[in-house]
This record gives structure tokens, C-alpha cells and sequence, in this order.
């Protein structure tokens, strides 16, 4: 009899143990939460995507914390606001907001000794980065790049000016909404039947960090989002007048290029005396700006600096000009230049430009002047050219190749 006394017992202290496990084990950590607001408010809409929904299970997580005498170390609450706002307002809302969820957690779960950590960001970036990824924005990899390679003060700024406010529209209606948030995490330790160590949340931390309610996606490269772009062009106003040319624009990135041309003609009759010979090359840096620049690399306005080297040979049946001396080496037979242009490049078609440029400098160097006698041609002068005016004027056709171009 005893002995059945004593089986039973061992039977029931057996039961007991065991449920009490599978009660700890039951315990599934919901450790952190998102929460969201509508544009420009920082008042809690219990009936918004779910927030009531989301605020019951985490206050009921920390009950159960609780119960089970873990040691809290805090609540975080982290918020950030979306990039339509100045920055000011962003500031406000994300400080209202984490409040206003710090002030409802105090009212609806009694925790006496659990301190509360607000950290409020205008804007996160790397959260903005993900979604973007995420999403199917045609000009993703425009936006990946203005979000993680232009400075902070300039991105809104590029972003708004992209395809013209098409994009910027586009993730108001779509990314925004899901930047107007707040995580809430609890930290402590020693738990009973604790999956997971939690994760201690540093104010610096971007709050993409949890990827709550995101999918995770794997990071980004901005070196990979670069796009190769260059142009090949000729100036057909050279072309017109019977002088080959061909040059070459490699896009550097944020607007600059760098670019270089070389033209080369050497026509000549001597029974008629008719001398059309030109040969030269140019090198130039250029900052492309404005609207069209932002959506389209190599295109819409720019300015620059060039520099010029070129030796010529010049006369249609009268007084003749060659530039630099006669058989002398490159250096003394060019001439140089340099100065300062400004131009359009205009789009028309998917990978042709047509860009329209005029330098304003200086053109410099000794040249000949010789009339034709006979079969001789006779040396008149020798003079030096110090030209300030005009001494560029370009109308390309520019094919641009590489990357991807809208």
C-alpha cells in the first residue's frame, strides 16, 4: 500500500515537472514590436496596420516577463519619421511619437522598476536603403546610389529632382508609409525558456538593425550600383567642313567627366595650291547639373575647363597661315589654348545626345604667313596670335555606351 502511495506521487511530481517545462517552453519571445503612424502625426492610431493588434501581444510579453521574474534591463523604443518632412518636424515627430508609446506601455502594463530608453532619428537611411531594395522602383539603382554615396544635406534634394518628381511621388505612395515608425524592445535577462539572447540596442543603431517586419535582404554595394558610362563623339561642325574627328567622355560619377578628342585633316593640291590641313587634340573636364543630369549620366547642362593643342596649314589659292613652326618638333610646331564653356547636351534617343558647347579663352602661339609662287611658296611673316574670345564651338553627336541609360 505504501508502496502505491509512494508510485503515485513520484507519478504526480513527474506530471507537475513536466507541464511546468512545457509551460516555460511554451513561452515564445516576443521581444520586439513595429509600430506605425500616419504622415505628420505623432497621436497613436490603435486601429492603424494592426498597432492595437501588435501593442496587445507585447504587452502581454512583458507580463509573462514578468511573472517569470526575468531581469529587465529596459524597454527601447526607437522612431524615425519619413523623408517628405523638414527636418525639424522629423525631429518633433520622432521624439512625440516614441513618447506617446513610452506613455501607453506605462498605462496599460504595470512594470515598477523598468526603465524606458527613447532614441528618436529624423530619417533612417539604412531602413530607407532596404526598402528600396525591396521594392520595384524602375530607378532603384538611382536612388541606392543618391541614398549611400551623396552627402546627407543633398539627398532629399536629388531625390526630389529625380525623373522629374515621377520617383519621389512614387515612394510617398509606396516606401514612405512604412518609414513613419517605432520599434519597441525589451532587454533583460535570465529568462526561463529563453530562446534568444536579446539584442542590445545602441542609440547610434539604425533601426533597420531588427528588420522587423521586413524581409531581409541582402545588403546593397554602392560600388556595385556605379554604373560605366562613357560617350563617344564627333563634332559635326568638324565634320562639315571636311575635318575627321573622334572623342571620348568617361562619366566619373556625382555629375563630372572626363573627356578628350582628336580631329585630323591633311588635304592638299598642289597644282592648284589649295592647302586644308589641321590636326590637334583637346582634353577637358566637365560638371553636369540640373534636372536631366540627375536621371541621365553625360546629359543636360554643364560647364568646364579644356585645353587645347593644335598646328594647322591653311590656303585655298592666296596668302597662306601654317601654325608653329615648319618642320619643327610637336611642341614648336602647335599652337595652345585653353578656357572655360559652358553647354547643353540634349537627349535624343535612348543612348544618342546632341551637345551643344562654347568655349570662352585664350589661343596663343607663333605662326607663318607665305604666299605661292610658282612652284615655291615664299615666307612673308612671322607673328604671334594671342587670341581672348571664342575657341570652341561644338555641336556632337554623342552615342553613350556602358551602364544602364534611360
Amino acid at each position: 500500500m505504501c508502496r502505491m502511495k509512494m508510485m503515485k506521487r513520484c507519478v504526480y511530481l513527474a506530471a507537475f515537472l513536466f507541464c511546468q517545462n512545457m509551460s516555460a517552453q511554451q513561452i515564445a519571445p516576443n521581444d520586439s514590436v513595429r509600430i506605425y503612424f500616419r504622415q505628420s502625426i505623432d497621436t497613436l492610431d490603435l486601429n492603424y496596420r494592426s498597432n492595437k493588434e501588435k501593442l496587445d501581444l507585447f504587452s502581454k510579453r512583458l507580463l509573462e516577463l514578468k511573472e517569470h521574474k526575468v531581469r529587465f534591463r529596459n524597454v527601447q523604443i526607437l522612431s524615425s519619421a519619413s523623408p517628405e518632412g523638414p527636418s525639424r518636424l522629423n525631429e518633433s515627430l520622432a521624439k512625440n511619437r516614441a513618447e506617446v508609446l513610452s506613455n501607453y506601455i506605462r498605462n496599460n502594463v504595470e512594470l515598477s522598476n523598468v526603465e524606458f530608453e527613447v532614441v528618436p532619428v529624423e530619417l533612417d537611411w539604412e531602413l530607407f536603403s532596404r526598402l528600396v531594395s525591396g521594392s520595384d522602383l524602375k530607378e532603384k539603382e538611382q536612388v541606392l546610389y543618391i541614398i549611400m554615396e551623396e552627402p546627407i544635406a543633398k539627398r532629399k534634394r536629388l531625390l526630389r529632382e529625380l525623373s522629374g518628381g515621377n520617383v519621389w511621388n512614387e515612394m510617398l505612395r509606396t516606401l514612405y508609409p512604412d518609414m513613419r515608425t517605432c520599434v519597441l524592445y525589451i532587454n533583460y535577462s535570465d529568462s526561463v525558456g529563453k530562446v534568444d539572447e536579446p539584442m542590445l540596442v545602441k542609440p547610434d543603431m539604425p533601426l533597420s538593425a531588427y528588420r522587423i517586419g521586413i524581409p531581409p535582404q541582402e545588403p546593397v554595394s554602392a560600388t556595385r550600383k556605379k554604373n560605366f558610362v562613357m560617350g563617344v563623339k564627333t563634332n559635326l561642325l568638324y565634320d562639315a567642313l571636311a575635318v575627321p574627328n573622334l572623342g571620348v567622355e568617361f562619366y566619373l560619377g556625382k555629375g563630372w567627366s572626363l573627356g578628350g578628342n582628336w580631329m585630323y585633316a591633311w588635304w592638299k593640291s598642289d597644282k592648284v595650291h589649295r592647302y586644308w590641313r589641321v590636326y590637334g587634340g583637346e582634353l577637358d573636364i566637365r560638371k553636369y547639373f540640373g534636372k536631366v543630369a540627375s536621371e541621365r549620366p553625360l546629359s543636360g547642362h554643364h560647364i568646364g575647363l579644356y585645353g587645347q593643342l593644335l598646328t594647322y596649314d591653311f590656303e585655298l589659292g592666296g596668302r597662306g597661315y601654317i601654325g608653329g613652326k615648319p618642320g619643327g618638333t610637336l611642341w614648336e610646331k602647335s599652337n595652345y589654348g585653353g578656357g572655360l564653356e559652358y553647354g547643353y547636351s540634349l537627349p535624343i534617343a535612348r543612348r544618342l545626345n546632341l551637345d551643344f558647347s562654347l568655349g570662352v579663352g585664350y589661343l596663343g602661339g607663333t605662326y607663318y604667313e607665305y604666299l605661292p609662287k610658282g612652284k615655291y611658296y615664299v615666307w612673308q611673316a612671322t607673328k604671334q596670335r594671342h587670341w581672348l574670345g571664342p575657341t570652341k564651338l561644338e555641336v556632337s553627336l554623342v552615342w553613350l555606351l556602358g551602364g544602364k541609360i534611360k
